[in-house]
């Protein structure tokens, strides 16, 4: 559904549009949205953002209230929206457009996404590692957490 050619760059205004088509086409197929923008964004090792991205078009729908519209599938022509979405996350274009309080949602998202690209961008093997601590099996506590009551002293 999403699938084009992966090229080698990692601008940020490229992902977002690459998310943005790859999300557009698949809601139209009706079909689960986040495996789809996992598997065209983990090239890059950012699969991990296609929850951020699919709240990101969902919201800006439900803001303007109409559906998103994307340019042509293997093109760099971009269209209306890619261009709003693209500047909206740059900070360039405001988003209170009437209404402040139906504005809000995607203000969180807007700033959710930004914060989410600049760690990815900052830590690109990041997705790779481990969430959790490992712990020898003769480790039974961890030295950097202090229990309740516990007085803490300085080093």
């Amino acid at each position: 559904m999403c699938a084009m050619p992966v090229p080698r760059t990692r601008s940020a205004a490229f992902l977002v549009v690459e998310a943005a088509r790859c999300w557009r086409a698949v809601r139209d197929a009706c079909a689960p949205v986040q495996p789809a923008l996992f598997a065209r964004l983990q090239p890059f090792g950012l699969g991990i953002l296609a929850p951020v991205f699919d709240s990101l078009m969902a919201l800006f729908e439900a803001r303007f209230g109409r559906r998103f519209r994307t340019g042509d599938a293997g093109t760099s022509n971009l269209s209306e929206d890619e261009v709003q979405l693209i500047e909206l996350l740059a900070g360039e274009v405001p988003v209170d457009i009437g209404d402040a309080a139906a504005s809000a949602p995607i203000h969180v998202a807007l700033r959710s996404t930004r914060i989410m690209l600049a760690l990815a961008e900052a830590d690109p093997g990041a997705h790779d590692r481990p969430i959790f601590f490992t712990v020898s099996e003769t480790q039974t506590t961890r030295p950097d957490v202090v229990t309740a009551g516990t007085p803490i002293t300085g080093s």
